[in-house]
């Protein structure tokens, strides 16, 4: 660290439209920056969310075990998990899957890629069987809704 270290007290308060016993309680962050102290929150939570987006990819995109000693193999690798990543994120986004900010990729995978179902095809018309005690299917069937209702712009 440069300087001197502050230690600033902050946190959320109350009145942000939580109950009293799930709102974070306020307490002290070590800091050499300067700055207000909410400027200052609303950066170390933002950067928690660069954190978890890294751990996402190593985990949930399978950065974490490249499958060569090549470097071109792993670039690939790298590529293709970052694509399938931001793939899922925009599907939470456009879906509007979850009212949470951040949904890891394994919990996508869980609930909503691994469908407990099967295709079937009559007709030239494609028909979707899902699992009748399927504890998401209500929640897929309507971001699955939301998905379809999206129309393209080109520019």
């Amino acid at each position: 660290m440069r300087g001197n270290t502050h230690v600033r007290f902050g946190g959320a308060g109350r009145g942000n439209g939580r109950s009293e016993k799930t709102a974070p309680r306020p307490g002290p962050i070590p800091t050499d920056r300067v700055g207000k102290t909410i400027e200052l929150e609303v950066d170390h939570r933002n950067h928690a969310q660069v954190e978890l987006v890294i751990r996402d990819l190593k985990e949930g995109s399978g950065w974490n075990h490249m499958p060569s000693g090549r470097f071109g193999a792993n670039a690939a690798w790298m590529a293709l998990g970052a694509m399938a990543h931001n793939l899922a994120r925009w599907t939470t986004l456009l879906g509007q899957i979850s009212e949470r900010k951040v949904v890891t990729t394994a919990t996508l995978r869980r609930r909503y890629f691994a469908i407990p179902g099967h295709l079937t095809r009559s007709g030239r018309r494609s028909s979707l069987h899902l699992a009748k005690d399927w504890p998401w299917r209500e929640a897929f069937l309507v971001a699955l809704g939301r998905l379809r209702r999206l129309t393209v712009c080109l520019i």
